[in-house]
């Protein structure tokens, strides 16, 4: 009795035993196989019954993109769907445009290709009603459109040869692309769209960008008054997709009669420390003083000069700071060689005039 019951423990162990491991493949298959399935961007198309914009997407190591699709309600209530892609990743959408009017009753007679841009990382911004730039436009003869491609490259500082139909971008932020085109009705322009298709770019997320060993490089040209101008940036790549709002960079320094500066009246307003000092400039563009690249220009004032480069997180917080110091906008006198030529031309002169005068007297001489 005693050997049945223990069998038929064991069976039934062994039974469940295989029951949990056959389950356990199976949800690990089952979690394999949705991971390596992920839904890849391909393409969009926007059309109607007389053209079509169709949207491809290019990652800048060849991979495809993720299909990220999101709807959102922006701060007046509109609900928008973006394709949302990582600025560190995307490199250019390229748009093809065709259409099917050759045989059509209506005389079409203009296009325009459009974009609307906010830089932010704030995807409930509102467009609002920010006046488009227009990318591409062209006029329709004979209901005649040959498909064309464009190609928009999304850095700013993309190493590209821009032409008609490709441009670089405005880095990360919002986009709203559009296509309208226009015929006639009754002797009525009228304009169509085939649709807005919008796309996010997201920057790096600061907070979880681990601090790295970064320095600040800097190469010197010149000025106009010959004076040194320090194009400084950060020595690797850690912060290049971040909003760049969060890469602030401050000068001080002091000129040859020790009167202390600062780079701007508005960074001497904003903190005490600099109350006795004296802006360099009285003011600049965000953009000239974030980011990971920064150009010093001492506005002529000659000085020894620190650099610094403050990188903080989304709360505000210091997350890394560094600077530079030692950098001179002092004019180094160059010698003048002026009163040497002078001497030398006045030595020649003098020279030349006693030869001459020897030559003189010998043929006097033998005259008599």
């Amino acid at each position: 009795m005693k050997e049945k019951i223990t069998k038929s423990f064991l069976i039934k162990t062994i039974s469940i035993f295989l029951i949990v491991l056959t389950l356990g493949l199976g949800i690990f298959s089952l979690q394999k196989t949705e991971t390596a399935n992920a839904e890849s961007f391909v393409q969009q198309t926007l059309q109607d019954n007389n053209f079509s914009m169709t949207i491809t997407v290019n990652a800048r190591n060849q991979n495809a993109l993720d299909l990220d699709k999101r709807t959102i309600t922006t701060v007046v209530g509109e609900e928008i769907d973006y394709f949302c892609f990582n600025w560190s990743e995307l490199d250019y959408l390229r748009f093809r445009f065709n259409s099917s009017i050759s045989n059509n009753s209506l005389t079409f007679k203009s296009y325009q290709f459009l974009l609307t841009n906010i830089q932010t990382d704030d995807l409930q911004t509102s467009l609002g009603v920010t006046e488009p730039e227009i990318l591409y436009q062209g006029n329709i003869s004979n209901n005649t459109f040959p498909q064309f491609d464009f190609y928009y490259h999304i850095d700013s500082d993309a190493n590209i040869t821009e032409s008609l139909t490709r441009c670089s971008g405005n880095d990360f932020g919002l986009y709203k692309f559009d296509f309208v085109y226009t015929y006639e009705e009754d002797g009525v322009d009228i304009s169509r769209s085939v649709g807005d298709i919008y796309i996010a770019v997201l920057p790096d997320d600061i907070d979880s960008i681990p601090v790295s060993d970064t320095r600040i490089l800097y190469s010197i040209s010149s000025s106009n008054k010959l004076m040194n101008v320090f194009n400084l940036y950060l020595s690797n790549d850690t912060y290049k997709y971040v909003n760049p709002k969060y890469i602030q960079w401050n000068v001080v320094g002091n000129d040859q009669m020790n009167t202390s500066y600062v780079l701007t009246q508005k960074i001497k307003d904003e903190n005490i420390n600099y109350a006795n000092f004296t802006a360099i400039w009285q003011s600049l563009p965000e953009e000239k003083v974030t980011g990971t690249n920064f150009v010093f220009d001492s506005n002529d004032i000659e000085g020894i000069w620190t650099v610094y480069c403050t990188i903080k997180n989304s709360d505000g917080s210091e997350k890394l700071s560094l600077s530079v110091q030692n950098l001179s906008t002092i004019k180094q006198q160059t010698t003048s060689y002026v009163w040497l030529v002078l001497l030398i031309i006045c030595l020649v002169i003098l020279i030349a005039s006693i030869i001459a005068l020897i030559i003189f007297y010998k043929k006097r001489d033998k005259v008599w």
